[in-house]
Protein backbone atom coordinates (compact mmCIF):
# COMPACT_ATOMS: atom_id res chain seq x y z
CA UNK A 1 0.00 0.00 0.00
CA UNK A 2 1.52 3.16 -1.15
CA UNK A 3 0.50 6.50 0.41
CA UNK A 4 1.34 10.10 -1.38
CA UNK A 5 3.47 12.20 0.79
CA UNK A 6 1.98 15.41 -0.07
CA UNK A 7 -1.46 13.59 0.41
CA UNK A 8 -1.03 13.02 4.29
CA UNK A 9 -3.02 15.27 6.31
CA UNK A 10 -1.34 18.08 8.51
CA UNK A 11 -3.40 16.50 11.34
CA UNK A 12 -1.61 12.87 10.30
CA UNK A 13 -3.49 9.94 9.56
CA UNK A 14 -3.95 6.54 11.45
CA UNK A 15 -3.79 3.46 9.28
CA UNK A 16 -4.73 0.43 11.17
CA UNK A 17 -3.54 -2.77 11.08
CA UNK A 18 -5.73 -5.96 11.15
CA UNK A 19 -5.43 -9.49 9.14
CA UNK A 20 -8.55 -7.80 6.94
CA UNK A 21 -5.65 -5.51 5.34
CA UNK A 22 -3.53 -7.53 2.82
CA UNK A 23 -0.55 -5.61 1.97
CA UNK A 24 -0.36 -5.63 6.06
CA UNK A 25 -0.54 -9.55 6.02
CA UNK A 26 1.92 -9.47 3.40
CA UNK A 27 4.60 -7.07 5.40
CA UNK A 28 4.43 -9.49 8.45
CA UNK A 29 4.74 -12.36 6.28
CA UNK A 30 7.90 -11.18 4.88
CA UNK A 31 9.22 -10.13 7.41
CA UNK A 32 8.49 -13.01 9.88
CA UNK A 33 8.35 -16.10 6.90
CA UNK A 34 4.88 -17.28 8.30
CA UNK A 35 1.59 -16.11 7.28
CA UNK A 36 0.46 -14.22 10.76
CA UNK A 37 -2.50 -15.76 12.71
CA UNK A 38 -2.92 -12.69 14.58
CA UNK A 39 -2.16 -8.84 13.31
CA UNK A 40 -3.40 -6.10 15.17
CA UNK A 41 -2.43 -2.41 15.94
CA UNK A 42 -1.87 0.80 13.82
CA UNK A 43 0.17 3.19 12.14
CA UNK A 44 0.53 6.85 12.78
CA UNK A 45 1.64 9.51 9.49
CA UNK A 46 2.89 12.63 10.53
CA UNK A 47 4.19 15.29 8.33
CA UNK A 48 6.90 17.75 8.50
CA UNK A 49 7.25 19.48 5.30
CA UNK A 50 8.82 16.09 3.02
CA UNK A 51 9.65 14.46 6.36
CA UNK A 52 7.10 11.55 7.46
CA UNK A 53 7.10 10.58 10.85
CA UNK A 54 5.28 7.13 11.36
CA UNK A 55 4.78 5.74 15.06
CA UNK A 56 2.38 3.61 16.13
CA UNK A 57 2.29 0.04 17.81
CA UNK A 58 2.12 -3.72 16.19
CA UNK A 59 1.08 -7.15 17.53
CA UNK A 60 1.72 -10.28 15.09
CA UNK A 61 1.98 -13.43 16.12
CA UNK A 62 2.94 -16.65 13.89
CA UNK A 63 3.67 -20.39 14.09
CA UNK A 64 7.28 -20.53 12.85
CA UNK A 65 9.53 -23.53 12.81
CA UNK A 66 12.22 -23.24 16.19
CA UNK A 67 15.93 -23.12 15.04
CA UNK A 68 16.92 -25.43 17.28
CA UNK A 69 14.81 -28.42 17.40
CA UNK A 70 12.58 -27.54 14.00
CA UNK A 71 9.13 -28.00 15.99
CA UNK A 72 6.51 -25.56 15.97
CA UNK A 73 6.54 -22.85 18.05
CA UNK A 74 4.52 -19.75 18.48
CA UNK A 75 6.15 -16.36 18.00
CA UNK A 76 4.60 -13.11 19.39
CA UNK A 77 6.11 -9.38 18.08
CA UNK A 78 4.55 -6.77 20.15
CA UNK A 79 6.56 -3.65 19.64
CA UNK A 80 6.20 -0.02 19.43
CA UNK A 81 7.08 1.61 16.13
CA UNK A 82 9.42 4.95 15.53
CA UNK A 83 10.76 5.42 11.89
CA UNK A 84 11.36 8.50 9.87
CA UNK A 85 11.50 8.75 6.09
CA UNK A 86 12.86 10.96 3.71
CA UNK A 87 12.76 11.57 -0.15
CA UNK A 88 15.76 9.18 -0.97
CA UNK A 89 18.56 12.07 -2.37
CA UNK A 90 19.26 12.30 -6.18
CA UNK A 91 23.55 11.57 -5.51
CA UNK A 92 25.84 9.41 -6.61
CA UNK A 93 28.00 9.84 -3.45
CA UNK A 94 29.80 6.92 -2.12
CA UNK A 95 28.07 4.73 0.48
CA UNK A 96 28.71 6.03 4.00
CA UNK A 97 28.42 4.71 7.22
CA UNK A 98 25.22 5.45 9.65
CA UNK A 99 25.44 6.85 13.41
CA UNK A 100 23.04 4.48 15.57
CA UNK A 101 20.82 8.04 15.81
CA UNK A 102 20.43 7.48 11.84
CA UNK A 103 19.38 3.51 12.25
CA UNK A 104 15.78 4.65 12.26
CA UNK A 105 15.43 6.56 8.88
CA UNK A 106 14.25 5.54 5.81
CA UNK A 107 13.74 6.83 2.07
CA UNK A 108 10.88 7.05 -0.22
CA UNK A 109 10.44 7.28 -3.99
CA UNK A 110 8.67 9.70 -6.26
CA UNK A 111 6.64 11.13 -3.25
CA UNK A 112 5.32 7.93 -2.16
CA UNK A 113 6.12 5.96 1.03
CA UNK A 114 5.44 2.04 0.73
CA UNK A 115 3.73 1.04 4.07
CA UNK A 116 4.15 -2.66 3.39
CA UNK A 117 7.79 -1.91 3.75
CA UNK A 118 7.34 0.20 6.79
CA UNK A 119 5.74 -2.29 8.44
CA UNK A 120 8.13 -5.07 7.14
CA UNK A 121 10.94 -3.29 8.34
CA UNK A 122 9.34 -2.31 11.65
CA UNK A 123 8.29 -6.09 12.56
CA UNK A 124 12.58 -7.21 11.35
CA UNK A 125 13.80 -4.84 12.93
CA UNK A 126 11.39 -5.76 16.62
CA UNK A 127 11.73 -9.92 15.59
CA UNK A 128 14.76 -12.21 17.37
CA UNK A 129 17.84 -13.49 15.29
CA UNK A 130 17.14 -16.70 16.17
CA UNK A 131 13.46 -18.74 17.20
CA UNK A 132 14.46 -21.05 19.97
Amino acid sequence: MFVIVDAIATAGEVIPLSLRAKWAVQAASTALESAPILLDGQLELDREGKKVMVSGHAKVQVQTPCHSCAQTVMLVVDTDIALTYYPRPRTTAPDVELATEELDIGWYDNGRLDLEGVLAEALTLASPNRIT
